[in-house]
Order: C-alpha cells, then structure tokens, then sequence
C-alpha cells in the first residue's frame, strides 16, 4: 500500500531545501532553492530561489494554499 497515493491535486505536497555555493563565492555567500511537489501527479508545483533561508518555504506553501482555496475548493 503507498500511503502517498492520492486522487486530488494539492492535498498532499512535499518540499526540499537546498544550499547552493557557486563560482567564487564564499563559505557565507549562499543561495537557496525550494521545490514543492504535489505527489498526486508527481509534478514540481512551485519553487523559489533565494538569498536567505528565513521564511520563504513557508511564503511558497501559504501561496498554494490560497491558490487552492480559490481555484479548486
């Protein structure tokens, strides 16, 4: 039985946080990158890139749930 399984879009979501250094960038110069996945098609439904970690999955989540509220009931 896979508990993930789910016949509705938005009902059951996931997401990751990744840091990110690149070219010449110093141990304190990061960026970040947030997906959110539905797991009823299995699809990235959102992400975000950015500069701080503070509060941005969350900024990501509370969007899609409005999104859903007005869109799909």
């Amino acid at each position: 039985m896979n508990r993930f399984n789910n016949v509705r879009p938005y009902q059951k979501m996931v997401t990751d946080v990744s840091e990110y250094r690149y070219g010449n960038m110093s141990w304190d110069e990061r960026f970040y990158l947030s997906l959110i996945k539905d797991l009823c098609f299995g699809e990235i439904v959102s992400y975000n890139i950015n500069g701080h970690h503070t509060d941005f999955v969350m900024k990501l989540l509370l969007e899609l749930s409005i999104y859903r509220m007005t869109v799909i009931g």
